[in-house]
């Protein structure tokens, strides 16, 4: 009896052996995500707009603690909260309810500036108070009077640059006192939306069907062709 307990025991612990092996060698192992996907997973949904016809065109930083955003229906917000709430900014009063803010970029925590049409405005005091520092009247060359900003990126405290319609820069090199502007005939057509630099020399400017390249400083630009 002892003899037939002793097989009833091994056989039992052998299947239980062989049920743990073929279950865990017939387990898939999950795939190893890439360092992208991983740091895509950190993301938060951390706040929506309640108009579905509002949008959201752009964010940045003024602060490690402070998010501005801007969009259409004259919408800009900053939020100190990490986004999960937003208070309302008024850059000028006169602007109408429809108005399209398109870009906001900070130098610093207190220097700032936001674009959209034909506006170009500059804050001092972290967003408090906002100056109009772009008048579209005096650049007669551009078409139908139309700037349109897009984009704006200051490469030291004094000069930066805004691109917008038709082909159109604008630079500055003493904080939007004065304006230099450059326009391209044969990229009329084109929207110029978005400009970094590396360095204080070298500059890319992207446009619907188009790039173009500085290597002084944004003195000139040349359009580069492409292969594709």
């Amino acid at each position: 009896m002892l003899r037939i307990l002793n097989r009833v025991n091994a056989k039992s612990i052998f299947l239980f052996l062989l049920s743990f092996f073929l279950f865990y060698a017939c387990k898939k192992e999950e795939p190893k995500r890439s360092e992208a996907e991983i740091e895509i997973s950190k993301w938060e949904f951390v706040a929506q707009l309640n108009d579905a016809n509002q949008t959201w065109n752009d964010v940045c930083f003024s602060d490690p603690k402070t998010i501005w955003s801007v969009g259409n229906k004259n919408f800009v917000a900053k939020s100190t909260d990490g986004g999960k709430s937003w208070e309302g900014v008024v850059v000028d009063a006169v602007l109408p309810e429809n108005f399209l803010w398109i870009s906001i970029y900070f130098q610093t925590a207190n220097i700032g500036w936001v674009c959209g049409q034909n506006k170009i405005y500059k804050t001092i005091d972290g967003g408090k108070t906002w100056k109009s520092m772009f008048d579209v009247s005096k650049f007669p060359q551009l078409p139908n009077g139309n700037f349109g900003a897009q984009t704006v990126h200051f490469i030291s405290a004094e000069k930066g640059f805004f691109c917008g319609n038709n082909g159109f820069i604008l630079s500055t090199i003493d904080g939007g006192k004065t304006w230099n502007s450059q326009i391209f005939k044969e990229l009329e057509s084109n929207v110029l939306f978005g400009i970094t630099f590396s360095g204080e020399n070298n500059g890319w400017i992207i446009g619907n069907t188009v790039l173009l390249n500085t290597t002084n400083g944004g003195a000139n630009w040349q359009i580069q062709q492409s292969s594709a």
